[in-house]
């Protein structure tokens, strides 16, 4: 998708609202805005991942340029095609234009090449041909779509390049961008490193600045197919002062020459398409389709969606697993676009918003942390005063999700009144034992005698201390053991 940065995994990014979309992840920027994987999210529970590309802030001051960003894009959610990623919405959105794509699980066509190229293997043949077949399908369906008067619309893609060409692990392929070729145009005046990555899959004709038509977007095709199957672009080493005169009158060697086991059927096929003429090449898609559908036939005809899916599953093999766990983590971020919702007149007032989710085993940073109390607990506190609840708290804290269907308190009152019952009143003098200070501290050399002195008077009570006996009722005893034969 024009992604011309680091990947968005290794930057931090904090899921935010985005009208009724969420923003998961940031994806790329690239040379016309900045590029997100979001979630569409609706009533009941409704969501669906996608795309979101919004237009960079110093092109969204350009009034012409969104004013034409939003009408070609109107133009697109037209488009309905299995080949054709389709776009779901197109908007504004707190002054920011945005277009929501359908999400495409898998690579570009580029990633793809640079893949091969780094284990230094080439690409399956059958695999390119197979890839741009489903090309020349999406050009034919866009090339031959009308309006609602039944008028011809006159799409031309303008930008058939690799990195437009999206394949899924599930051996989908899907085009990209389609009609924003003139909004990308207009954005390299402030960015000139766009037109100048262009200019590789130009027409001559699109490089003279003359009229263009449908047979431009099969040159491209054509120049695609050589890239793929050679390796590397005609163009690759021309320098840039000198690509657009080399591009407007191109000299390119036939195929096999470059790549000597390139069957000729094949040959003939993108040489056809790389006429620098637009008479001598295809005229249709379709008529380009139908001789590329014959070479694949002649060389495998088993070819297909299967064998893609399996060829993009073994070449991004660590890649797939993960992006599998950053997919399952995303699923886990909140519903946030609908809590940012404004109320509607007369309606319920908006939810707050939710904050996002933590993964398990993650401990929040950004909050307050209350520092740990080391007050005594009530039963050695002096004094005698009320304890603050905030002084000793315990390890489970006991509200209506921890206790119990029956209240502990009316277990121990029963206990204690049954206890009552079954126990004869004693005096009050006999549930406490006076002990002095004296017992406390024994000497180490003389051993323990018995007083003989008679009992001394009772000490002030702040000389002593009283032991409570605690009364146990019978069920708190352990059973008597059995009887031994």
């Amino acid at each position: 998708m024009n992604a011309s940065t680091q990947p968005a995994r290794l930057r931090p990014f904090r899921p935010q609202p985005f009208g009724r979309y969420t923003l998961l992840s940031h994806l790329a920027t690239g040379g016309m805005g900045e590029i997100y994987l979001a979630r569409l999210e609706g009533a009941q529970g409704f969501e669906k991942l996608c795309v979101i590309k919004k237009i960079l802030p110093q092109l969204a001051e350009d009034t012409d340029f969104v004013e034409r960003f939003v009408g070609e894009a109107r133009t697109l959610v037209r488009l309905s095609h299995g080949s054709i990623a389709q776009v779901l919405d197109m908007g504004l959105h707190e002054g920011e234009a945005y277009m929501a794509l359908e999400h495409v699980d898998g690579k570009d066509l580029r990633k793809v090449a640079a893949r091969v190229r780094d284990r230094q293997v080439p690409l399956p043949l059958t695999f390119i041909l197979h890839v741009m077949g489903r090309v020349l399908d999406a050009l034919a369906y866009a090339h031959r779509k009308k309006d609602d008067d039944g008028e011809d619309l006159k799409l031309v893609h303008r930008d058939i390049s690799p990195q437009n060409i999206l394949i899924s692990y599930e051996g989908e392929v899907k085009v990209i961008d389609f009609g924003l070729a003139k909004s990308r145009l207009s954005a390299a005046k402030t960015n000139p490193s766009i037109i100048l990555g262009k200019f590789l899959y130009m027409s001559p004709e699109q490089a003279k600045h003359q009229p263009v038509d449908r047979r431009s977007d099969l040159y491209a095709v054509g120049l695609t197919l050589y890239e793929l199957i050679a390796g590397k672009n005609p163009f690759d080493s021309i320098h840039p002062g000198e690509l657009m005169s080399v591009v407007a009158n191109p000299r390119i060697p036939p195929l096999d020459e470059v790549e000597p086991l390139t069957p000729r059927a094949v040959t003939a096929l993108v040489s056809k398409a790389l006429a620098v003429d637009p008479a001598q090449r295809f005229q249709t898609a379709e008529e380009f389709r139908g001789r590329l559908q014959a070479c694949l036939m002649e060389i495998d005809p088993s070819a297909g969606p299967e064998s893609v899916s399996r060829f993009m599953r073994e070449l991004f093999a660590a890649d797939f697993q993960s992006e599998r766990r950053l997919l399952a983590t995303l699923k886990e971020v909140p519903r946030m676009a609908a809590a940012e919702a404004p109320a509607e007149e007369g309606g319920p007032a908006p939810r707050p918003a939710m904050q996002p989710l933590l993964p398990p085993k993650t401990i929040r940073l950004d909050g307050p942390v209350e520092a740990l109390s080391f007050h005594p607990t009530p039963r050695s506190r002096e004094g005698g005063g009320p304890v603050s609840d905030g002084e000793t708290r315990p390890g489970v804290m006991v509200d209506e999700s921890t206790r119990p269907a029956f209240p502990i308190e009316a277990l121990e009152e029963e206990a204690r009144a049954r206890a009552a019952r079954q126990q004869p009143q004693a005096p009050e003098s006999a549930s406490s034992v006076e002990v002095r200070p004296e017992a406390y501290v024994r000497p180490a050399s003389e051993p323990p005698q018995r007083p003989s002195t008679p009992e001394p008077a009772l000490r002030p009570a702040t000389m002593t201390r009283e032991v409570p006996m605690a009364v146990l009722p019978p069920e708190a005893l352990p059973p008597a053991p059995p009887p031994r034969p």
